[in-house]
């Protein structure tokens, strides 16, 4: 059986992030967990990862995360979104 490593490898990232949301589901500082482009990347690689947004500035370091997960780099940012 022949795999795709693309497919593979967003597999990869998906797991991730829903580990991550089973984790932080209830916290009211996190305020989206998505799947991007590391915003810190300023390479040509557009590396994907998970992103943990956080409603204010003071959450980034108030909740910790790791930095990776089964080789998955995870950022927090700030960005607090609400329905219009």
């Amino acid at each position: 059986m022949n795999t795709n490593p693309e497919t593979e490898a967003w597999s990869k990232v998906t797991r991730v992030r829903d580990i991550l949301i089973e984790k932080l589901l209830d916290d009211p500082r996190v305020s989206l967990i998505d799947i991007g482009y590391d915003p810190a990347d300023r390479a040509d690689s557009k590396q994907v990862v998970v992103r943990v947004h956080f409603s204010q500035e003071s959450d980034l370091q108030a909740v910790e995360l790791p930095t990776e997960i089964d080789g998955v780099n995870i950022h927090k940012m700030v960005g607090d979104y609400k329905l219009e």
